[in-house]
């Protein structure tokens, strides 16, 4: 019996050891991140692509495309990043039209962690997917698969709430289940209330958010950038009335999701208003784009504290809870001239309030199922010590099983680390010279065509990318 204690013991804690491999994946993965921050576009898109070939596959397979996509786009390589967003976008669907997770298998992943499970993309991540497959379209020339591009992103952006609150209910289901399998009389609520500690850590990181209800939560998913994107591809290639008005339709949506913020999305509406009764496509006009700082990451806080029971108290376990950390080095605004007009860029979407919605409509679910996996870890491990009678092997066994807990109640920080921190625009109409001037550079457009000026700066310390191509034909 001793011995197949201890063998069984032993094997369990070669699962820490064959996580190295996942450690030099986080090495490789803080390098592209210190390249990407630093500018160093390139390198990082190096480094991304380093990470997708040794993992094309597997639970991470979706977060190495995306982050290797952005960090082809930030290198110039558009046609490297269309190809890896196609097939982003493939495994998307796989995704979505495989049958729902198994009760096994989310069972696993709250006994273990959540990176059991597939990374499957929140919807701002598809939302920004389909963004950068619509601008890698149009900086290829490729106009109808733009088109069909900004289709599908208004389909993703439409759908975001709907589904969002189903996957939140069947998920709620899920874990009510594993709830009523627990004998032990184990409350959730009790083990936040009754722990000072706890409910300190989790004010001091998430503020009020972790007490809103997750399962009626009815925040729109709404990126304005994406319906601007929209509106003006349609009014700079509308070939009629119907096509100008879905253009105008698109602008509204942009121009509501800013609460009307944004006075670029107001001429814009003015603008097709007035070329309405002749069906006039938007011409001679240039677009600033700017992607300012990246989004933020996720790190990790512990806890350590007794799980609350009826009759005992089991021992007390480590429980890792994600949070945002804020990528603070970005320049908010460029200044854009053209002729006597001079602007600085405002913002469009504000990819962190983006992202922190989402984050904290999902957190009471995150919250929940690492108790509950810490809970169910710690019943597991008193259990196994208890069943043991010689004091040597139970100290053994509870150094092994403490070790292993350790290792495997970690927190899932996997997050699309290279989207922008904020997106801003700007609007000007193209002097007849087609001289315009973006963020100190001075530029030579065509004044006949609808340009897009796209600038890139990742932090305030690197240096900008500027891309220009034109969206009219």
């Amino acid at each position: 019996m001793k011995k197949s204690i201890l063998k069984n013991l032993l094997r369990s804690l070669l699962i820490p050891v064959g996580l190295s491999f996942l450690s030099a994946c986080a090495n490789k993965r803080e390098e592209m991140q210190v390249a990407w921050y630093a500018g160093d576009n390139v390198k990082a898109q190096t480094k991304a692509l380093e990470i997708l070939d040794n993992k094309k596959e597997g639970t991470d397979a979706l977060i190495n495309m995306f982050e290797a996509a952005s960090t082809s786009r930030g290198a110039g390589d558009f046609k490297k990043s269309k190809e890896l967003l196609k097939d982003a976008y493939t495994l998307v669907k796989q995704y979505d039209e495989e049958a729902e997770v198994s009760i096994s298998k989310e069972t696993l992943a709250v006994l273990i962690n959540q990176t059991m499970l597939p990374y499957r993309g929140y919807y701002y991540d598809r939302i920004m997917m389909s963004a950068y497959q619509a601008l890698n379209y149009m900086q290829l020339g490729e106009t109808e698969n733009a088109k069909r591009e900004l289709r599908r992103l208004y389909s993703f952006q439409k759908d975001a709430q709907y589904e969002n609150q189903k996957r939140i209910e069947k998920e709620k289901e899920k874990l009510d289940a594993e709830l009523a399998k627990n004998k032990s009389g184990f409350s959730i609520t009790d083990t936040i209330s009754n722990n000072e500690k706890l409910g300190t850590e989790l004010t001091t990181h998430y503020g009020s958010s972790y007490q809103k209800n997750a399962h009626s939560a009815a925040k729109l998913f709404s990126n304005a950038f994406a319906y601007w994107l929209n509106g003006i591809y349609l009014a700079a290639n509308a070939h009629d009335s119907a096509e100008l008005e879905s253009a105008r339709k698109f602008l509204e949506f942009a121009n509501g999701a800013t609460d009307a913020k944004n006075p670029f999305i107001a001429i814009d509406l003015m603008t097709i208003e007035k070329n309405a009764p002749e069906a006039k496509k938007t011409n001679g006009v240039t677009y600033v784009i700017y992607e300012a700082g990246s989004a933020p990451i996720r790190k990790s806080f512990r806890v350590e504290l007794p799980l609350m029971l009826i009759n005992s108290k089991l021992p007390h376990v480590s429980m890792n809870f994600p949070y945002l950390k804020m990528q603070d080095s970005y320049v908010a605004n460029i200044r854009v001239q053209a002729g006597s007009q001079s602007f600085y860029t405002e913002c469009i979407a504000d990819m962190d309030a983006i992202i922190k919605n989402e984050f904290d409509i999902n957190l009471p679910m995150v919250i929940t199922k690492t108790i509950l996996g810490a809970a169910i870890k710690a019943g597991a491990s008193a259990a196994v010590q208890n069943s043991i009678g010689d004091d040597s092997t139970r100290l053994v066994a509870g150094i092994g099983l403490g070790l292993l807990q350790a290792s495997i109640n970690n927190a899932d920080l996997r997050t699309w680390s290279t989207l922008p921190k904020q997106i801003s625009i700007a609007r000007v109409e193209t002097p007849a010279n087609g001289s315009v001037t973006v963020d100190g550079f001075p530029l030579e457009l065509n004044p006949k065509t609808v340009n897009i000026v796209h600038v890139k700066n990742n932090s305030a310390s690197a240096s900008s990318v500027i891309k220009v191509f034109n969206i009219s034909k």
